[in-house]
């Protein structure tokens, strides 16, 4: 047998200077401790881990962020983040492992963590906040050997809290304004060297110019002086050749002819040195000068920020920097069941870090009160209730349009009846027994045009959405829908946009005001109610329908044109062919009217014979 190529070492042969050597709590009978953190997310929730976790070295934290810490820190890296619903409490887990992304790997840390006798910190947010998953955290740490703590951080934090996270608010705020100062002074030095620049090239270009210009002067003028110095020495050669003699006159002449050539060389060479001088010197003195006048600005330095007075009592980050604690379909999926901890769950204490236990739990039935009121619920789903209402709906306004029909034809043929309004005053609508027939075969609505039929379908289907979102709802125990929620659960509920354009609307709450007699939004909450009740009967929106009808046509008779409703009437794609069986559940006519209709769809009245 050959030896492997490698050795292993044991903890217990490692030297002393390597570990850390800590008593056993085994050996003194104790037990370790495993603490559940309860907070409200988005409110120090992890900031507060983070010092727990800074003071108390010997836990270990038992998360999904600390996961991928760990991973990093063995070197894997992260994809690009596909999913849309990460959070602190639920980080991408997107390594391109799979026993990381298929949660294998929190698997195993289940299964190995209460096994190795060490203290832990179990960090869920979501899961810390309610009651059936934290009993299922604890069945996971046996009270023989765990001692099960639950730390409840809720509410006003403590003076150490707020203390830390005013000075991280102090340095974020200092590292903010820094870097715009910074930022400005680059280009502040930027914009220095360039008007600098800028002025050498002008300067030197001016000089240059102011150079050459005296240079041609001097040359001219050196010219003409060239020129009389030879003319005087030819004009004096002459006449010491007619007193010499004409041969040696001519050697004369060559000669002084030589000797100012020479001359003026020297006198060249003079001039362009002194030029090459006058140009430094004045380069020198441009660049000296510019910069004489452009000194550089004084600045003592970064800015030194103060907290406001209201950065002073915001003790949690803002959700708007960086990710939250829960996503908004985490939230909106759990709020309802949050909760604090009891000694029944199986704790052996319960600290409440920050307030006592009637505050926290104060605190934490007004937060989720507040989001029954302004969260929006994405997991509910039209129940049978609705789809029962919805049903009998659709065969009443089927038979209520055929009916109207048959009354315009009848007519046609015998001539004009009695009105409506001859029939049923307008203090007995209300009151009226059968709306298809309030006498000699005549129907409430028979007078009903387009506007008065989308009227009608709209008042009974924000009606029946009330009701029905009540029932979908009562497990959350949210009572009713936020008006900023309505087109959201109306297209839910009737697979069909709610259009305020096509009522002649600007907003949904000027929608919600043309049907006010089947709901309205409160005035403190914002959310939509009604007044009727759940066993109102379908024929009462066909009264409410033809008593606002009547309103409406008296005010413009009196000359008042915008009571006049202006609805949209351009044509929408046609719907799908009608099947027997559609995906509410329910039987559509097949004949009269407008055929079957969809559910919630607006029909128009059949067109007049």
């Amino acid at each position: 047998e050959q030896p492997l190529p490698f050795v292993c070492r044991c903890v217990g042969a490692a030297a002393a200077a390597d570990v850390e050597v800590l008593p056993s709590c085994s050996a003194k009978g104790a037990r370790n401790e495993v603490v559940v953190p309860v907070g409200y997310p988005d409110e120090g929730t992890f900031d507060w881990l983070d010092k727990f976790l800074a003071t108390h070295g010997r836990y270990v934290e038992l998360s999904d962020r600390k996961l991928v810490e760990w991973a990093k820190s063995s070197g894997l890296s992260k994809r690009p983040a596909l999913a849309k619903n990460t959070s602190r409490d639920k980080p991408d887990l997107t390594f391109n492992i799979p026993g990381v992304e298929d949660l294998n790997v929190q698997r195993v840390l289940q299964s190995v963590a209460p096994l190795m006798p060490r203290d832990y910190v179990v960090m869920e947010v979501r899961s810390n906040l309610q009651q059936r998953s934290r009993k299922s955290i604890l069945r996971q740490f046996p009270p023989t050997k765990f001692r099960r703590v639950a730390k409840v951080v809720m509410g006003e934090p403590d003076d150490d809290f707020k203390a830390m996270k005013l000075e991280q608010l102090r340095k974020e705020k200092q590292a903010k304004a820094e870097a715009v100062w910074k930022a400005r002074k680059f280009e502040q030095e930027r914009k220095r060297q360039r008007e600098l620049q800028m002025k050498r090239f002008a300067d030197a270009k001016a000089a240059k110019q102011k150079m050459v210009e005296e240079a041609r002067k001097k040359a001219l003028q050196a010219k003409e002086h060239k020129q009389k110095a030879a003319e005087a020495a030819a004009a004096k050669a002459d006449a010491e050749a007619k007193d010499e003699g004409a041969a040696e006159g001519d050697e004369a002449k060559e000669e002084v002819k030589e000797e100012a050539k020479e001359e003026a060389k020297e006198e060249d060479k003079a001039e362009t040195e002194e030029a090459t001088k006058e140009e430094a010197a004045v380069g020198e003195a441009t660049v000296a000068a510019t910069e004489e006048a452009q000194p550089m600005e004084q600045d003592d330095g970064p800015p030194e920020v103060q907290l406001t007075e209201e950065e002073k009592i915001m003790w949690f980050k803002p959700t708007s920097d960086g990710p939250r604690d829960l996503s908004a379909a985490a939230l909106s999926e759990s709020f309802a069941r949050f909760s604090l901890p009891d000694a029944a769950e199986g704790f052996d204490a319960i600290d409440y870090e920050w307030q006592g236990p009637e505050a926290s739990r104060d605190y934490l039935q007004i937060k989720v009160a507040e989001l029954k009121r302004t969260t929006r619920i994405d997991t509910v789903s039209p129940g049978a209730w609705f789809r029962e209402q919805l049903a009998a709906w659709a065969t009443s306004f089927n038979e209520w349009q055929a009916k109207q029909k048959a009354w315009k034809e009848a007519i046609a043929k015998g001539g004009k009846g009695k009105s409506i309004e001859d029939v049923v005053e307008d203090d007995d609508i209300l009151k009226v027994g059968d709306v298809s027939d309030v006498g000699k075969g005549l129907p409430l609505f028979c007078e009903f045009d387009f506007e008065d039929w989308a009227m009608l379908q709209l008042r009974f289907e924000v009606y029946l959405l009330l009701e029905s979102f009540k029932r979908d709802t009562g497990d959350i125990g949210v009572a009713s829908i936020p008006q900023a929620h309505l087109p959201f659960y109306y297209n839910k509920y009737f697979r069909k946009t709610l259009s305020a354009r096509y009522f002649g609307c600007e907003t949904v709450a000027q929608v919600v005001e043309l049907v006010r007699d089947a709901a309205t939004v409160t005035q403190d909450s914002r959310v939509l109610a009604t007044e009727l009740g759940e066993d109102t009967s379908i024929d009462m929106f066909v009264k409410l329908t033809e008593d606002r009808r009547r309103v409406r046509q008296q005010a413009i008779d009196a000359g008042d044109d915008s009571v006049r409703l202006k609805f949209n009437t351009m044509p929408e794609a046609p719907p799908p062919a009608p099947s027997p069986q559609d995906a509410f559940g329910y039987k559509g006519a097949q004949k009269g009217g407008y055929g079957a209709v969809r559910p919630g769809a607006t029909v128009p009245p059949p067109a007049p014979q």
